[in-house]
């Protein structure tokens, strides 16, 4: 990530990541081997591991990279270290990522050479903890949507076998004359086909975080910028209030929300964003002012589900 000190328009790459319990509400620093800074890249839990891929080195750089963060519980440190995966891993940065089973998936992003609308796996062949793993092009027997970054991706709760991911896709960010734009367009992909969900009075967005509720057909959306230019820009606006979307017809439904116990606004949080056991946690920071809030929060949703 990036960090400045307060009053200070300047921000500078930082190398440090952290491990949050929710039941003692503690953190723990990580201990890293061969990891690059970066920023605006995906981390995805998988429980006890975590898997992080791709963003933007302390010179410019997009990276290809994958790591594992390994999880200790009770333990006063976790551990970073490289994954040697096969196969063409996408150079990304400010993609869509998930996990859907075993597997984490990431969908477009943006390196020097634009924005993209693909879809990768990256899944476990075998091996140790750091080997075996191999990257997968996945691809599509339908129109796709259209190439962006800053989306959210989110893995839809499928009963089947099938060896191909059902993901659901909000919002994003695409640049047109140079400025960056908020999309708020919804898409599902299921069997190999995307498929557009149409939506009605939902304004576009960027830099947020959200999933789908475990157990239903509810993608909850929270933070980011509805308005044009990075962070929402001077015109802009940015947009605090958490939603649920209808996978199935694309209704929408604010969450009522006390302000006085809301997070304040932030584009771009940092940190993990898990929806589960109708709880969702919002960690750490977000750019909307310097430096950015280093707080955590928990939303309940028992009574704003359907």
């Amino acid at each position: 990530g990036e960090e400045c000190a307060e009053d200070e328009e300047d921000f500078d790459d930082v190398l440090k990541s952290y491990a949050y319990s929710a039941a003692d509400a503690r953190w723990v620093q990580t201990v890293h081997r061969e990891v690059p800074h970066l920023e605006g890249h995906a981390m995805v839990s998988f429980g006890a591991f975590a898997l992080l891929h791709g963003g933007s080195d302390a010179d410019y750089e997009v990276r290809c990279e994958s790591y594992l963060l390994t999880v200790n519980a009770g333990s006063t440190a976790t551990a970073v270290a490289p994954l040697a995966t096969q196969g063409a891993a996408p150079q990304r940065m400010r993609h869509g990522a998930c996990r859907w089973r075993d597997t984490l998936v990431v969908f477009g992003g943006q390196n020097d050479d634009g924005l993209y609308n693909d879809l990768f796996m990256l899944r476990r062949e075998g091996g140790d903890a750091t080997a075996g793993w191999g990257w997968v092009d996945v691809p599509a027997r339908s129109a796709l949507p259209p190439p962006r970054s800053l989306t959210v991706l989110s893995a839809v709760d499928a009963h089947d076998a099938s060896d191909v991911p059902s993901l659901a896709l909000f919002g994003g960010a695409y640049t047109t004359n140079a400025d960056q734009r908020s999309l708020g367009d919804l898409w599902l992909f299921s069997a190999g086909v995307w498929r557009e969900v149409p939506l009605a009075g939902v304004p576009p967005r960027n830099g947020h975080v959200g999933g789908v509720v475990a157990g239903t057909l509810t993608m909850l959306i929270m933070a980011g910028a509805a308005g044009a230019g990075a962070g929402g820009g001077e015109d802009g606006s940015y947009d605090d209030r958490p939603m649920l979307l209808d996978l199935e017809n694309g209704s929408v439904r604010y969450l009522p929300v006390d302000p006085a116990a809301a997070p304040s606004t932030r584009y771009m949080p940092a940190g993990a964003f898990r929806v589960a056991a109708a709880r969702a946690f919002l960690l750490a920071t977000g750019t909307k002012r310097l430096p950015g809030p280093n707080d955590v929060f928990e939303l309940s949703l028992e009574s704003g589900l359907p």
